[in-house]
């Protein structure tokens, strides 16, 4: 068993620098593009909508999704180091 799992690691293809940086610049922006889509909406209540509005849950929209989308931004940040430091120029 351990002969098949050392011989499908030899023939898997390896990660070369360009594409796993741009699996990582994809992951810290899409991470940005969350926090910012949590964001939005509660801002432009504050910025256009009335004064007595109560935007609770779009309060709690953005206090679930900037962390969310910080978190997979801090990741892809995480990956874009590794991938830069472990990876073939190739």
């Amino acid at each position: 068993m351990a002969e098949s799992t050392a011989s499908t690691a030899a023939h898997r293809p390896r990660t070369t620098r360009r594409s796993g940086l741009r699996a990582a610049t994809w992951m810290i922006g899409g991470g940005l593009m969350l926090a910012l889509i949590g964001w939005l909406p509660l801002q432009w209540v504050i910025w256009f909508g009335p004064r007595d509005a109560n935007p609770i849950g779009l309060g709690l929209l953005m206090i679930t999704a900037v962390p969310c989308g910080l978190c997979v931004a801090a990741f892809g940040v995480l990956r874009l180091i590794i991938v830069w430091l472990a990876a073939p120029r190739a």
